[in-house]
């Protein structure tokens, strides 16, 4: 139980303590299209983030984390929280899902989705999973997003080590007017991951990264599994 507490304690941290601009109403008309869709891109990229699996007996895994990107956005070196769930409905089928808000300054971001995760291979070493998350809660825009990956698992003798390659597109919706700017566009991603996940005693530390050729992604976290 007092594990439970620290490790929701953290959680609790995590949502409420960001320092981070969606705004994209502070651009001129000069770099508001560069600047909007560079915003659309990383969060897109952000929400693609999920949990990787190494089965067990337990039907609940709970992840959370913090992500960062290289270079600064909105004049910012944004950090932003990751809250994921996993729930397992047979021994190769896990529904995962992200449900969670957090404070900023200006606006009040929400994030929310649900996805399949289907493990197959010998001892369930590969997993392919979709998602599809929504990022509301703005000022300035409303963004959904949809990944589909295929993670490879390498056990270690210390942990786990896993590859993955992923395809994701986003379509957002614009509420800020602007004469420049369309009212909705899409994107799409694809890009590479490569993460780690080392266990300390019923606790897993976890160091990820998503690399594309436009942007990397990286993040740190803890892995808990329950019941």
């Amino acid at each position: 139980m007092k594990n439970q507490l620290v490790f929701l304690g953290i959680l609790f941290s995590a949502a409420t303590s960001q320092k981070l601009n969606f705004r994209i109403n502070e651009f001129d008309d000069s770099e508001i299209i560069e600047k909007s869709e560079n915003i659309s891109y990383l969060s897109s990229l952000w929400l693609a983030d999920q949990i990787s699996i190494v089965p067990n007996n337990n039907k609940l895994i709970i992840k959370l984390g913090y992500s960062t990107f290289l270079g600064k956005i909105n004049n910012l070196n944004w950090v932003l929280p990751n809250f994921n769930i996993a729930f397992k409905l047979t021994d190769n089928l896990f529904i995962s899902g992200k449900f969670y808000g957090f404070h900023l300054e200006n606006d009040i971001p929400q994030i929310n989705g649900t996805g399949l995760q289907y493990l197959f291979g010998n001892d369930y070493t590969w997993v392919f999973s979709y998602q599809k998350n929504a990022l509301n809660g703005l000022t300035d825009f409303r963004l959904v997003s949809s990944t589909y990956t295929l993670e490879k698992n390498l056990p270690l003798s210390f942990g786990d080590l896993f590859f993955s390659v992923a395809s994701n597109s986003y379509q957002q919706k614009n509420y800020y007017s602007s004469s420049v700017i369309s009212n909705e566009f899409d994107g799409d991603i694809n890009f590479i991951g490569i993460k780690i996940l080392i266990p300390i005693k019923n606790i897993k530390f976890g160091a990820f990264a998503n690399i594309n050729q436009r942007h990397s992604f990286f993040q740190l976290s803890l892995l808990k599994s329950f019941f």
